[in-house]
């Protein structure tokens, strides 16, 4: 079976980026019609989405994702029969002919003996395992009972603040099966051919821990917001159906697990779908695509390649079970793409997309140079979190870039959409901080799907125990988006947004809380104006000094606590400039950003010499000369 060519041109690493250097590769990642799936890909790692885009998917005939695809193929030929002919002989007739298409002979390089033996084999092998996952759908339902709406729902349309919203995000809506339930309404089912033991059903059929989302939830609950907006009547249920999973969870034996789709669960649903949205859109404009290692890495096509991949971490406490998962995670990432396929080269951190356009052969690494930050025009602050501006290439803060409505799609739109699926300078760059780990261990923080290290299943999450998940509470659908969870400190968002929560959160607080402080000490008048812009102007000298220390900006590492604990050292002796020019400010700038790096870089000195006995102090002696 053809593989995709796993070279990815004019890419690059940066500083925990993945860089774009082709503008047509960026606009095929820039998808026109948003989606479920790619909102899901997008907020675990946007650096995989793209690559995931522009290269394609290692292709299996056995593998989950191919027989899920082809067990859905066979349910949706099924259930567009007459409900007297669903039968067992009838599914056999459609797996028969789905397999005379896959397996076809037509398809083979050569048709010798040898090799029609061998594909007849590989085509019974794939009957059986269709088969089963196909019939288990008898242990949940009577295929004959069901009435059918629509199968393989195709929907486009604007999902926003509500369904249907004009200005909403340009959506592709591929649902599995609508029926048509005893009341009248309209109920949304959706197959997941997920087997498992007993453990693994409650895990897939129960509501889930809101520390983890709710991937598969959140794509019923677009589901059920896209079929409003096109029909203008709410469904009036949506579920999961598990059908290798029926009768393994006695929490829910028909392998059915019913959706919370009330107003606040659709709302914070829609909330982050669009939060994905702006992500890619963003992402694109700066052609930067950030990493975001999880317990996913060793399922994602850069693993291999990627500077900051987490492979070989377990959260288990079970020594039998870290074990395994771990071993698991090691097997995956062997059969992805090496890092001489992919051809990747890494950069200075800080490196401009265009820079990617290197025409270094594959698997070359390219040294770390020094990095000479300047003010940026009338920006003081030219690393930021989002790298937001690059006045070389004359961009623009993609804060300030609206996003266009796309219009209705063309047939030749829709029909794309159905088929596509030596380190001299800087030492300390790669060292890792005593909380902090380096950037070739695993990273603890912020693991959206720690409890579960199977291959990546774009909406699966973990759960805790309940049949149904509907909520009592009702609330309207306004202008006002404050629906915001929390979760532990070491997961930076839920649900996309800010967990307050987290060590992130603790980060910002500290800054804007410095920033008042500072400000009332040194006389300055304190409004919501001047409180933004100087605690931009703290967080800006915190982030560049981590960046220039590790390579990275993230408020919810642990250098971001050491640095902004230097931070307050230095306001204590060196205020800031207020009523001085610019040049002085700058100067102050470069001071105190110098300082955080010189202070860190020295604590990681003293950890190192530990000086438990020494004589030192003969230093400031003044009847000995200094040394």
């Amino acid at each position: 079976m053809a593989q995709p060519d796993f070279h990815l041109p004019d890419a690059a690493w940066s500083g925990g980026h993945l860089l774009l250097a082709d503008e047509a590769a960026v606009a095929k990642v820039r998808r026109k019609w948003f989606s479920a799936s790619v909102a899901s890909k997008t907020l675990q790692c946007p650096a995989s989405m793209a690559a995931t885009r522009l290269i394609g998917q290692i292709e299996d005939p056995f593998g989950n994702r191919e027989l899920g695809t082809a067990r859905h193929a066979v349910m949706e030929d099924f259930y567009t029969l007459p409900g007297g002919q669903r039968t067992l002989a009838a599914m056999d007739v459609i797996i028969a002919d789905h397999a005379a298409t896959e397996w076809s002979i037509d398809k083979l390089d050569r048709q010798d003996k040898q090799s029609l033996a061998a594909n007849n084999n590989l085509r019974q092998r794939w009957v059986d395992e269709v088969t089963v996952g196909s019939r288990a759908i008898f242990n949940v339902e009577d295929p004959t009972r069901v009435n059918v709406h629509k199968n393989e729902w195709k929907i486009f349309t604007h999902l926003g603040k509500g369904p249907g919203d004009p200005n909403g995000v340009p959506s592709i809506l591929k649902i599995d099966r609508v029926v048509i339930g005893e009341d009248g309404g309209h109920e949304v089912d959706d197959f997941k051919f997920k087997d498992g033991d007993e453990e693994a059903a409650k895990k897939a059929l129960s509501k889930p821990n809101p520390r983890y989302g709710d991937d598969y939830g959140d794509q019923q609950r677009l589901y059920v917001a896209g079929i409003e907006a096109e029909t203008g009547v709410r469904p009036k249920r949506a579920s999961l159906i598990y059908p290798l999973l029926a009768g393994k969870y006695r929490g829910a034996m028909n392998g059915v697990r019913n959706i919370d789709i009330s107003e606040p669960e659709i709302r914070k649903t829609l909330i982050a779908y669009k939060h994905a949205y702006d992500l890619m859109n963003a992402s694109a404009d700066r052609q930067k695509f950030e990493t975001r290692p999880s317990a996913l890495c060793s399922w994602c096509l850069l693993v291999n390649s990627c500077p900051v991949a987490a492979v070989g971490f377990s959260p288990s406490r079970d020594p039998l079970k870290r074990q395994a998962s771990i071993d698991k995670q090691l097997a995956a990432a062997s059969g992805q793409p090496s890092a001489l396929q992919l051809g990747i080269p890494t950069l200075r951190p800080g490196a401009a997309p265009a820079e990617a356009r290197t025409g270094a052969a594959p698997g070359v690494t390219v040294p770390k140079q020094p990095q000479n930050i300047e003010p940026d025009g009338d920006d003081l602050f030219p690393v930021t979190l989002g790298d937001l501006k690059t006045s070389q290439e004359g961009q623009e803060h993609v804060q300030d870039a609206p996003t266009a409505v796309e219009p209705a799609p063309t047939p030749a739109e829709v029909s794309e959409a159905a088929t596509t699926a030596p380190e001299a300078f800087d030492p300390f760059a790669d060292v890792p901080w005593p909380d902090e780990p380096s950037l070739n261990e695993p990273i603890p923080f912020g693991l959206p799907s720690a409890r579960d290290f199977e291959p990546p299943r774009m909406w699966e999450t973990a759960q805790s125990t309940a049949p149904t998940e509907q909520t009592t509470r009702a609330e309207p659908m306004d202008q006002n988006m404050s629906v915001r969870a929390e979760g532990p400190v070491y997961d930076e968002s839920v649900n996309g947004a800010l967990n307050l929560n987290s060590y992130a959160a603790m980060a910002v607080s500290g800054l804007v809380g410095e920033a008042y402080a500072h400000l009332a000490s040194n006389g300055q008048v304190v409004s919501t104006t001047s409180l933004s812009r100087f605690a931009d102007v703290l967080a800006g000298i915190v982030l560049r000094a981590q960046f220039e220390l590790t390579g990275q900006v993230n408020f919810q590492r642990g250098a971001q606590t050491r640095l902004r604990g230097l931070l307050r050292t230095h306001l204590e002796h060196r205020p800031a400039p207020f009523g001085q020019p610019a040049a002085v400010w700058e100067q102050w700038l470069a001071g105190a950003q110098r300082f955080l790096v010189i202070g860190l870089t020295e604590a990681m000195n003293l950890y190192d010499r530990t000086p438990v006995q020494n004589d030192s102090h003969l230093y400031f002696a003044t009847d000995v000369g200094a040394n």
